[in-house]
């Protein structure tokens, strides 16, 4: 592996887990949260599982067009994107009770899905283009 390549290596790597982490450590702590604003389990669990659904949904439309999304844009966009949702995340607190944040909530879930989507097909394909397999 040269230089490189490892640095790409390192990049899918470190890109992958901050994505991961910014998906998996919000439903721990959002219950409390939505328990205070007046959601019931239903509500929040319906936020959580938002992103997996979505996720599910859009991943192969992005991987079908990432040609015409490019690989540079998806990539930089999606980790942009759930930057920016990790922090609106770390907001909803301000929100007022209810309907609104509920529905916000559901919004940033729904974005940080795309985002997600946007991040880990774009390291699929620099994985495969960037650091070529021995054959």
């Amino acid at each position: 592996m040269n230089r490189r390549q490892f640095l790409i290596f390192s990049m899918i790597m470190l890109s992958s887990l901050s994505s991961s982490f910014t998906v998996c450590l919000f439903p721990p702590f959002f219950p409390r949260l939505a328990e205070m604003k007046g959601a019931t389990a239903t509500d929040y669990g319906l936020i959580i599982g938002t992103n997996c659904l979505v996720a599910f949904l859009v991943t192969p439309f992005v991987g079908n067009h990432l040609g015409l999304i490019g690989v540079k844009f998806a990539f930089c966009m999606g980790m942009l994107a759930g930057g920016v949702c990790c922090g609106l995340s770390g907001l909803l607190e301000f929100f007022e009770p209810g309907v609104a944040f509920i529905v916000c909530a559901v919004l940033i879930r729904i974005i940080h899905a795309v985002a997600n989507a946007l991040v880990i097909t774009s390291h699929l394909h620099l994985h495969r283009h960037g650091v070529p397999h021995r054959r």
